[in-house]
């Protein structure tokens, strides 16, 4: 191969590598994109308890040594599966919409509107020292949303129905 040829290739082949470059600058990685907001932020400590009481049965659960237990309305061990899909589902759950106190106040409703209330579910979990406690109201009238709060907070979250499931 003669000389003026492989520079040839070598230049050619640097021109490209600049160009594949500049695209790759151009491109948003994707840990730099904005995430998408959810329900609960992180669940990055180790949740410990959980409950879920609902109108018609409660149910305790606590994990000890890196085991689930069923501690109320029977003792006994529990499926950690299952506990991992709900908890796995909660840290995923989408803010599709926050509806905010003066929001409501606007436009005369209340937390009973929203089927917070009495609410259909109430779930609390603590991680760590960090306790939490929700509220799962009425489905939106519009959509596959259902109604959230959180009880400390004044906000209603609209977010997706998969909690039910």
């Amino acid at each position: 191969m003669k000389f003026i040829t492989t520079w040839r290739l070598f230049l050619a082949a640097c021109l490209i590598g600049a160009i594949i470059w500049l695209i790759e600058q151009r491109v948003e990685p994707s840990y730099r994109r904005e995430v998408r907001p959810t329900v609960i932020p992180s669940l990055a400590q180790k949740v410990d308890y959980l409950m879920i009481d609902t109108r018609d049965f409660r149910v305790d659960l606590s994990c000890r040594n890196e085991q689930w237990y069923i501690n109320r309305p029977i003792r006994g061990l529990a499926d950690a599966s299952e506990i991992d899909k709900v908890l796995g589902t909660l840290e995923c759950l989408p803010v599709s919409k926050i509806i905010t106190l003066r929001q409501m106040k606007e436009r005369d409703l209340d937390l009973k509107s929203y089927g917070l209330t009495d609410p259909r579910i109430r779930m609390v979990f603590r991680a760590g020292i960090n306790r939490h406690e929700m509220l799962i109201g009425s489905n939106s009238p519009i959509g596959d949303m259902v109604y959230v709060k959180y009880a400390h907070s004044d906000e209603v979250i609209a977010t997706s129905s998969n909690i039910l499931d």
